[in-house]
This record gives C-alpha cells, structure tokens and sequence, in this order.
C-alpha cells in the first residue's frame, strides 16, 4: 500500500467535481447533486476528495447548532428552538435547527471513497483510508464510511484480504491473456558457475535464489555469473553493451546494496589480467541501490541483485519484494541474493522466498576447513528429469573473487569421505575474507 501521505498528496492534486447526494424523507438517494447545491453548501464549486469529510462535517455542525438567529420574514433576532415555533414579532412560523439540519446535503460516502481508491495502490487498511479522508474521529462520519466499505466489497471494488482483520485490495478490473499459440519455446541463454546451466532448465522470466551465510561467496558467484555470461553473450553474438540499442540482443545490470565504486573496482582488479575491468564496465550496468530493485530492473536481460535486504528488518517482506521483481520480468532472467543464517539453508525471509525462483541454492562457508559449499536447495525443471535437490559442490575461491571447483556435483554422503580429510587452510588456496 502507498504510503499515507504519499496518497494524500495524490488526492490533493486531483480536483475532482463532488458528487454528493441531500437525504430525503423516503429515504431515496439520489446519485448525484448540481453544483449549484454543492455550491451553497460548500462555498465551492471544486473541490478535492481530502477536504470534503471537513467541510461537510463544518456545515451539518452550522445547521444543527442552538444559536439566535433572525426571522426569516420580518428579520426580527429570534432564540432558536428544538420544535417549531412562531416569530415573537410578526407571528410566522420558523424552520428549526433540528428541521433545518434535516435538509443538510451530506457526503456521497460511496463516490468520495471511489475516488480515493483511485490512488490507492494494492492493499489498504480501513482505519488508514478513513483517516487520509478525515472521517477517523467523527463517529457518524466514520459509520457512513464502514457501510461504503462493505457496500464496495458487495459491488466487487475490493475484497478483503486473509492477512489482517480491516485490510482490503483493490480488484483486478482488466487482465491480458497470455499468448501461447505465439510464445517462443527457447531456453534463456545463460551460463552459471559449477555448470549449473547444464543440470537445469532456465527460461525467460525466472528467479534464480542464492542464499549464503555472511562471507560465503555471494558476492563473488554473482561476479563470476556476470563474467561468465560477457563472454557466452559476446560469443554468440547476443550481448548487449551499454551503448548498443538492440532489443534482440541481452544487457547485463549490476545492483550492489552494500558496496561503493572504490570496493567494486578492486574485486575486478582481483580477476586478473585475464578479465579487463574495462570489458566489463562497457558491458555491465552498476548500480548502487538499497531497495526498489523491480522499479529499474532490465526486464529482457540479466539482472544481478547483490544483495535483497529488506527495509527496516521486516523479513516478512522479502517473498513479497521478491515476487515483485518476478512480476517485472518479462525476457530476462534475476540472479537474487540474500542473506541465510548458519546452520540452515532457507534464507532470511522464510520458506516464502523459495516460492518464486525455479533455482535456489544455499552458500556456506567451512571455515574450519577452508572451503565453500554451494547446495541446490530447488531445481525446477532438471534436464534428466530426476531431482537434483540436495545435491552439493565445493569450491575456493581465489583473491575471494574466482571460483575455483574442488569437487563434482554430489549429496552430503557421497562426500563424506573426501571431506573428512580435507583441509584446505594454509593450503595454496588460503581463503581471504570474503566481503559479502
């Protein structure tokens, strides 16, 4: 949902002519009233939707009041009463507050909710909706508000959520069939570390998970999958760099959330002379972003996002941020990083996470033998057709940046033995600190 004060800004900016609707004795509404009525109510002719529950609320509270006022027909100061009386000076009858206020044109509540709605975005609390409306502390106001609520529900504008009790979601009023006869049945063409690509299935519009413990090697799988995919790309003649404008062709995208230029330029650096760092900005979009990734995400290329956190430390987010960044997809493909505790192979964020991304695997350091793991905790689509969940492999890395394999794809027993007497510190390939 938008936040607050974001929707009433946007209520503010739009002026929108009322529509309101005097009561009756009958009881008959009408749906709509003439300006001129909203004129000599209101004072104006226009109005935005934020300011109507104040204004209609300032004009039932003039009509109903106990105050002195003048005759109507000899213009005489009268005491107003709770019943109809005459004029003490010219003997005519008088229109009470009470009938007075029974002809108060009151707030079409249904009309001025539709309009809210309209700037509302995804789901919404009551309690929220009616306080950006200034119906949240008058109690008649506030009742009115609740029955154009659930008379929404009953026209199919909204529909309540299973989340909270009091919160609802604006329905879908318009969808887009999806054209089959005409989809392209082709694989995307990415490559990933560990020959990952030749195990599993990747198609366009996916989610690929990596999920590790704080330094161990997030950071590097993702740069080894965006040098990987620079040279597969420029091998077959789809890459797309930074100063090409073709749609046939596929672009990278670079998102760090914790690191600055300075840090980034030195882990290319590490790579070596065999991976000019000057290839790589030419074919790479960094970007340096905390949140938001969906909002700039290239929807037909790779896009590498190192790492997801979610704001504030609401964990409960991060499934739904992620689905986000699925639903922006459209050709391309997501690499998504994300923090996990040591010990357990969900990340942060629960068993959710797991829900959009056809490939998801689990990092962990062991560092009391000085090397990685990297485990498949979901395969989608294998290409044998037998799972390959659990499956493990593992790696070191070289000035904490290059993969180095160490072994072949197996589960935990299959390595059990050959773990047991490996010891890789102090060992050629020492293990640095990795920075992830």
């Amino acid at each position: 949902m938008a936040a607050p004060t974001e929707l009433h800004g946007k209520i503010e900016s739009k002026k929108v002519h009322a529509k309101a609707a005097p009561s009756h004795g009958n009881g008959h509404v009408p749906p709509e009233s003439s300006e001129l009525e909203l004129e000599q109510l209101y004072g104006v002719k226009t109005f935005d939707a934020s300011s109507l529950a104040t204004t209609a609320t300032t004009a039932t509270t003039a009509t109903t009041a106990t105050t002195a006022t003048d005759c109507n027909n000899c213009n005489k100061l009268q005491q107003t009463a709770t019943t109809a009386t005459n004029c003490n000076n010219c003997n005519k009858l008088q229109q009470t507050a009470t009938m007075a206020s029974s002809n108060t044109l009151q707030p079409n509540y249904l009309e001025i909710f539709k309009i809210w709605l309209e700037t509302c975005d995804g789901e919404f609390r009551m309690q929220d909706a009616a306080r950006e409306l200034g119906w949240h502390e008058n109690r008649s106001h506030y009742t009115s508000f609740r029955s154009a609520v659930f008379r929404s529900c009953e026209l199919g504008l909204i529909a309540r959520t299973s989340r909270a009790r009091g919160v609802y979601r604006k329905t879908l009023d318009a969808f887009m069939e999806m054209d089959i006869d005409g989809a392209v049945v082709e694989e995307f063409p990415v490559v990933l570390p560990f020959g990952l690509h030749k195990l599993v299935e990747i198609n366009p519009k996916e989610i690929i998970l990596v999920a590790g413990e704080t330094n161990a090697g997030k950071t590097a799988l993702i740069f080894n999958i965006l040098w990987a995919n620079i040279n597969h790309l420029s091998s077959i003649g789809k890459l797309r760099g930074k100063t090409v404008n073709d749609p046939q062709r596929i672009g990278l995208r670079y998102f760090s959330s914790e690191m600055g230029p300075s840090v980034v330029k030195k882990k290319l650096l590490d790579f070596g002379p065999a991976y000019p760092m000057h290839t790589f900005i030419e074919n790479v979009t960094s970007i340096s972003c905390n949140n938001g990734f969906q909002d700039i995400l290239d929807p037909d290329g790779i896009n590498c996002i190192d790492y997801l956190e979610p704001p504030n430390g609401d964990y409960y987010l991060m499934a739904p941020t992620i689905t986000e960044i699925f639903a922006k997809l459209d050709k391309g493909i997501a690499v998504v990083a994300i923090q996990k505790r040591m010990g357990t192979d969900i990340g942060r964020g629960g068993e959710g996470t797991l829900e959009k991304p056809r490939l998801a695997l689990a990092l962990s350091y062991i560092k009391e033998r000085g090397y990685f793991t990297a485990k498949i905790t979901k395969a989608k689509v294998p290409r044998d057709g037998i799972g390959i969940d659990g499956k493990e492999i593992d790696f070191v890395l070289e000035k904490g940046v290059r993969i180095i394999q160490i072994s072949g794809w197996g589960y935990s027993d299959q390595h059990k033995k050959r773990r047991s007497t490996l010891n890789l510190r102090g060992d050629a390939h020492e293990i640095p600190e990795v920075d992830d």
